[in-house]
């Protein structure tokens, strides 16, 4: 979604003004990863990037005149190296708004610069002299002569026209003075050019800014999960969007149905949006322009699958499938023989062939899986409870399994109708009195008696682990005798380093077929979880259900799943970069500074939005994720995964309410009503977990091909009756390098299409699947599709220019010799070479 939405932005820019942005300003997000600087700086052809906030630590030692380290040369990627490299820079105080004394807004008493000589408040010395003290004092901190100064911050220019007066007159007086200061208005491209012309050396920064401490006891490592509702539909609706585009531009339905989509996912990725920084009235409406977002995209997407499949009835999509519910399938299974069928379209986005479980809830037991008349294998087992956000509802009692072979880029349409079933069949509870085991002939996951799991076990490369996994849960502080900081949607402030566990021992139901077995888990009333091990797969599955969270004991509590394993990490653990390379961690560790942490778990979460991996010599246990959550390691051989938090204390940093998530809250400024009030039943969440154990030098190979399968997951849609036609199978032609994903297809014109080709691995995963691969354009999709590529012009990332085009500044580093500036990468039509995490973008003519 971060380049999907910014690719958007950049688009309606170059249409609607034929601008070209080329500087990165993201001032108020809370903290950078070392994407944001690759791949959305670097690779978008900006010069610099610039922010405001980064941990009060770090900026006590960059700001000091013997360092000087707020602007550094930044390689956000280790795979991309040097080629990635990008100027960035932290701002004075860590802060966008304006000097002090010199904040001209209609909330300030600052003194306005007075040049009249007939007033007696003339002050056109004195504010020339504070300024310029000012000036000086920031140079301290800064390299070359060059400094910028941010005029202004949030809410403050309703009266602009006293801002430009005041800073017009600030300007004259200071450059009529003459002397150290000139000053001047500018900009960061403006001030970037002026920084690289210095011929400076630069410090290099080549980790991220996770998490930001903006004082004691005060880490922001709250919101990496914060609404994690809202988190989950951002990721699932940035799935569609891709799944969308690939099969409006094969079937040449009207792509303008799409746009309604992305706008609304570029809009939820705000820095104060997928943050769950916001008021939850806000996310209300975020969560309904999403919704109709999607509604609107169903008007290309559902005509252009039932083109694709060359049906002659109408399709419909059920999105809530993980809930149980779906309309289209409600009727089928409910007697042996006659009844409903249900034509179900599987689609696969990913560029490679894929073997996985689909699962459909149904409305009876009686069911079978057909493709062409022939019977697939399928099982049914009963379904999850069903509930929607805030309640447990009645939904489809049972759910068929059924195992789905998917070309890349391609359709398989299935048969689900009556008939004579496969049952998963329950365990007896008196024959697993002493535990029990579930193995796939991959992996197998030992549970003692009391139902929780004790060992993991990787029989194909002959690795184990011990094993055990935890709901627990922290109780936010309030605020306490050592500080008055509490737990809210920005800080993650636990009250005591302990997690609680949820009371009850677990209600344990185990259930065996041939596709899958699966072991359903309850503890009290609002924690469930059902672990599935899936036929062929190298992932146990967790798909779990926390809320309402209770709050009557007055606590309010952060939800943890937490594996506890005999891992040796060493205090090395290792999360991912928006998916990309992967950042080490070290516990109570800075890489810059010497760390002085006041919060023992807080400072030791970091943002997970797709992995976290702990590993030894031998063992390495991965956990992936379906939502961006936090993270961290707080003792050797755990990993923990915040999923859940519900607040009753605000934490002042601009949200003005609790982060306590219900089905109601009153308006604001309404006369009689409290402002914000939350009322009705509490946030509940369902998300997965995916945990393997493998060695570690073959772990890369599975965890990010998981990784890929969970984002370009299967998109099923559903239409009455059977269907008995062949299907038009897969336009990709020839096979992709496994290391590689067509990451867009988009119709951006009649005959030409917007194509982004990813390698997707990290340099050091793997002695293969990292090396570079070559593919050839011309091959890729097949004649017929309207998508085979006749020739290709390579663009910047976010396609708004030629990447011939692209300005790459040469930047001296410390500690590393002056090289030659970096030649700009070439591509000779048709073929394109990738390298580890290398994203090439193209705009094709097509057939």
């Amino acid at each position: 979604s971060m380049t999907d939405q910014t690719t958007w932005g950049h688009r309606f820019l170059k249409e609607n003004l034929n601008a070209i942005p080329k500087a990165g300003w993201q001032i108020d997000p809370f903290g950078h990863s070392g994407t944001q600087a690759a791949l959305l700086t670097a690779e978008t052809g900006f010069v610099g990037f610039y922010f405001a906030r980064i941990d009060y630590q770090d900026y006590n030692k960059r700001s000091q005149p013997s360092d000087r380290g707020l602007e550094v040369v930044w390689r956000g990627s280790p795979s991309l190296g040097a080629a990635a490299d990008t100027f960035a820079g932290a701002f004075y105080r860590t802060t966008y708004g304006p000097p002090q004394g010199f904040d001209w807004s209609v909330f300030s008493n600052d003194e306005p610069v007075m040049d009249d000589h007939r007033l007696e408040n003339y002050n056109v010395d004195r504010r020339v002299d504070e300024f310029v003290a000012y000036c000086e004092q920031q140079a301290q901190s800064f390299r070359t002569d060059n400094i910028i100064l941010t005029m202004g911050s949030d809410f403050q220019y309703q009266d602009a026209d006293h801002w430009y007066r005041n800073m017009d007159r600030l300007i004259h007086y200071v450059n009529k003075r003459g002397g150290r200061v000139n000053a001047f208005y500018s900009d960061p491209v403006t001030y970037t050019l002026a920084k690289n012309a210095a011929n400076e050396t630069w410090p290099l920064k080549t980790d991220d800014w996770f998490p930001l401490e903006n004082g004691p006891h005060k880490f922001w490592s709250g919101f990496f999960t914060s609404r994690p509702a809202f988190k989950r539909m951002v990721r699932e609706s940035s799935s569609y969007y891709t799944y969308a585009r690939q099969v409006v531009a094969q079937a040449g339905t009207d792509n303008s149905k799409l746009a309604k989509l992305i706008e609304a996912i570029g809009m939820g990725c705000h820095h104060d949006a997928i943050t769950g920084t916001e008021k939850q009235h806000t996310v209300f409406d975020y969560q309904l322009r999403l919704a109709v977002g999607r509604t609107v995209a169903q008007g290309a997407v559902l005509p252009a699958v039932k083109i694709l499949t060359d049906s002659d009835k109408d399709f419909s999509e059920c999105i809530f499938l993980n809930t149980s519910l779906c309309t289209a399938t409600s009727k089928v299974g409910t007697a042996p023989t006659g009844g409903m069928n249900v034509t179900v379209s599987v689609y696969n986005p990913s560029s490679h062939p894929r073997t996985e479980m689909v699962r459909i809830p149904v409305g009876g037991m009686h069911i079978e899986v057909s493709y062409q008349g022939i019977r697939v294998p399928a099982e049914v087992v009963a379904s999850q409870q069903s509930t929607n956000n805030y309640k447990k509802i009645t939904g489809l009692p049972y759910t068929v399994v059924f195992e789905a072979k998917i070309p890349p880029h391609g359709f398989m349409v299935y048969d689900v109708h009556n008939g004579s079933p496969t049952v998963a069949k329950p365990q007896s509870k008196k024959s697993e009195a002493s535990g029990f085991t579930i193995s796939n002939g991959i992996l197998t996951v030992s549970f003692a008696t009391d139902g929780k799991m004790n060992k993991i076990e990787n029989v194909k490369e002959g690795v184990s682990a011990e094993f055990n996994q935890d709901w627990l849960y922290y109780r936010a502080n309030a605020g306490d005798g050592v500080s008055p900081q509490a737990s809210g949607a920005y800080v993650f402030r636990p009250s005591g380093q302990v997690p609680h566990s949820i009371n009850s021992d677990a209600e344990v139901k185990h259930y065996k077929g041939a596709l899958s077995e699966t072991v359903d888990m309850k503890w009290e009333n609002w924690a469930y979880q059902r672990v599935t091990l899936d036929k062929g797969s190298n992932f146990l599955e967790i798909d779990y259900t926390i809320g309402p969270i209770p709050i009557t004991d007055t606590w309010g509590k952060e939800v943890i799943n937490k594996f506890t394993t005999d891992i040796k990490s060493a205090e090395m653990y290792y999360t991912d970069s928006n998916g990309r390379d992967m950042q080490t961690r070290k516990r109570n560790y800075r890489k810059y500074w010497k760390f002085d942490n006041t919060e023992p778990v807080a400072g030791n979460y970091f943002p997970v939005p797709v992995a976290q991996y702990i590993k030894d010599a031998t063992r390495q246990l991965t956990v992936i994720t379906d939502s961006p959550q936090s993270g961290g390691s707080i003792h050797d051989g755990e990993i923990e995964m915040m999923v859940h938090r519900r607040l009753l204390h605000d934490d002042h940093y601009g949200v003005g309410e609790p982060l306590n998530e219900t089905q109601y809250i009153t308006p604001y400024g309404e006369r009689g009503v409290p402002n914000g009030e939350h009322y009705g039943p509490a946030l509940i969440i369902r998300g997965k977990h995916w945990v393997t154990l493998s060695k570690p030098a073959s772990a890369a190979s599975v965890w990010r091909r998981k990784a890929d399968e969970v984002y370009y997951k299967f998109q099923p849609a559903f239409s009455p009756g059977a269907w008995a036609k062949i299907p038009t199978g897969s336009t990709i032609a020839t096979a992709l390098p496994p290391q590689v994903q067509v990451m867009t297809v988009e119709r951006i014109a009649a005959r030409q299409i917007l194509l982004r080709l990813s390698h997707q691995y990290a340099v050091g995963d793997d002695p293969v699947l990292s090396k570079p691969a070559t593919v050839d354009l011309t091959t890729i999709f097949k004649a017929g599709t309207g998508l085979k590529i006749t020739s290709a012009e390579e663009m910047s990332l976010t396609a708004n220019q030629r990447l011939a085009d692209v300005t790459k500044l040469h930047w001296k580093v410390e500690g590393e010799e002056d090289r030659k500036p970096i030649p700009k990468r070439k591509f000779q039509f048709p073929n394109v070479v990738l390298t580890n995490m290398q994203i090439r973008t193209f705009i094709c003519g097509t057939e």
